[in-house]
């Protein structure tokens, strides 16, 4: 019989949750000593979520996304593709995409992607809109994600390649037919 774990990952796992443990039993014994307004954390992900709205729950709600959108454009390269938009690097891209991408992104352009519209912000649907992003924005967007949205980085399940592959695909989802 195949173990389902190795000694040395259960390990890990027992340590990190001692760790977990350790760091909430000592966040309990000081609770007394914090001042009153230091207990809230900001966690919604929408500014309406039961009523709160804005400015006096989340100082800085409407600029999150565009700080974010703002650290793309300045981190990402602003190289070409090194991938040639071949028929068999659209046929990749197509894969991954399928994959990793269809479901908040959507698959095509009559697909109902009421998961990926339930995102704050929503996931754009690359079958009916096109991306104002470079290929080299696109690419970075992918590989290491979006803070404060629901755009996971990729980069450590993927390789910079299928990455790569995907872009193109993206660009011609309005001249492909659907499939």
């Amino acid at each position: 019989m195949k173990d389902l774990i190795n000694r040395r990952d259960l390990l890990k796992l027992g340590g990190m949750g001692v760790a977990v443990f350790v760091s909430g039993t000592t966040l309990a014994a000081g609770r007394g000593r914090r001042k009153e307004n230091e207990s809230f954390y900001f966690v919604q992900l929408s500014d309406t979520h039961w009523g709160f709205n804005g400015p006096n729950i989340n100082p800085d709600s409407q600029g999150t996304l565009k700080k974010a959108v703002a650290a793309v454009v300045r981190h990402a390269s602003g190289g070409t593709n090194p991938i040639p938009a071949s028929h068999e690097n659209l046929i990749a891209g197509a894969k991954v995409y399928r994959e990793m991408c269809s479901r908040c992104h959507g698959g095509s352009r009559e697909s109902d992607t009421t998961y990926g519209r339930s995102f704050y912000p929503p996931a754009p649907q690359f079958p009916l809109t096109r991306t104002s992003y470079s290929d080299s924005e696109m690419f970075w967007i992918v590989k290491h994600g979006i803070r404060n949205t629901a755009m996971p980085a990729w980069g450590n399940l993927l390789s910079d390649e299928e990455i790569w592959q995907v872009v193109p695909l993206i660009r011609t989802f309005d001249s492909i037919p659907d499939s």
